[in-house]
Parts: structure tokens; sequence; C-alpha cells
């Protein structure tokens, strides 16, 4: 089984097509993977963790999701899975996948890894990246 944290580069992607027409989804789906992986990858280097990878069995199951999600594009964790997810809503512009990344990034502020926790709002989402 692939990396947990290579699911949350997936389910972005479930939502950001969410929020883009198809036409432009398919234009742009090897880029916003591209986008995805790189920027996963510059925070996981940040501190010294191995790079993701794309997966395909896991973009499988994110077709399948995508497709319950479609209709609502509703910002709901799928249920009775093994691996984790990171899902983000951004409203006024249109947001990139490094614009998903940067946010749940920031949120490592709150991680302290001497302790291996969280403080403040939230981190789990950078937990899930690195």
């Amino acid at each position: 089984m692939a990396p947990a944290s290579l699911t949350i580069t997936i389910l972005s992607l479930i939502l950001l097509i969410c929020s883009t027409n198809t036409v432009d989804a398919a234009a742009n789906k090897t880029e916003m993977i591209k986008q995805f992986i790189e920027a996963h990858n510059i925070a996981r280097k940040a501190v010294g963790v191995p790079p993701l990878i794309w997966e395909p069995l896991l973009a499988k199951f994110a077709r399948i999701y995508l497709n319950q999600r479609r209709h609502d594009c509703a910002l709901e964790h799928s249920t009775g899975l093994a691996f984790g997810e990171n899902i983000i809503i951004g409203q006024g512009r249109r947001w990139t996948a490094q614009d998903a990344i940067n946010a749940w990034v920031a949120e490592n502020q709150f991680y302290h890894y001497s302790s291996n926790n969280c403080s403040g709002p939230d981190c789990t989402h950078y937990t899930q990246i690195v």
C-alpha cells in the first residue's frame, strides 16, 4: 500500500476537480498532479522525510470517491479507509494545488516536533503532508 500521506494529494485533487469545469480539469490533469506532488515534496524535504510519488491505485480510489461527491462537492471525509486525507474549500478566487498545500503547510506553526503533538487551532493537515 502507498504511504498514507499520498492520499492527501489524491483527495485534494478531487476537491479541486469539483471546483473546476471538466474541460479545465482534463486539460490540466498532468500539471495539477505535478503541482500536488512537488508542493508536498517541498514540505517533506524541509523536515527530512522521503518524497512522495504518484500512486495509480490511490488515484483510482480518488476517482471513485470523486464520482460520489461530484453531485454536491461536499467537504466530507471518506469513511472506512485505512488512511487519512485533507480537504479544503477556497472562496473568492480560483485556487490551485499549491494554494491548498500552502494552507495546510502553514499549520506547521502549531506542530511540535519534539513531542509530536499539536497546539493551536489545528495541525493535522500538516502532519498528513509530512
